[in-house]
């Protein structure tokens, strides 16, 4: 897997959680500080996440830094409803 397919695949990650959530973009977005095209951005994997965005989005989605890079694939949202996302190989 290379850095592009890497962060597309986060970005679906993150995407993936906020929709779950029933979190609008123009809400992350305004949480994170940031546009709406720059969350578009994250999401589809063309800008790749600094420490500091993946800091605020756990924060924000209660969520560990482990489901947003991959190294975990499942996470369990407040209705006690488990979430197992493919996971990210080879990187």
């Amino acid at each position: 897997m290379n850095n592009n397919e890497y962060n597309k695949a986060v970005g679906n990650r993150i995407k993936c959680v906020r929709s779950l959530l029933g979190m609008s973009s123009e809400d992350v977005a305004s949480n994170l500080g940031v546009t709406r095209q720059t969350l578009r951005h994250y999401e589809c994997g063309k800008t790749p996440l600094k420490s500091s965005v993946i800091y605020q989005l756990c924060k924000l989605y209660n969520v560990s830094p482990s489901l947003i890079v991959g190294f975990t694939d499942t996470f369990t949202i407040p209705e006690n409803i488990r979430i197992c996302f493919p996971p990210i190989k080879d990187y």
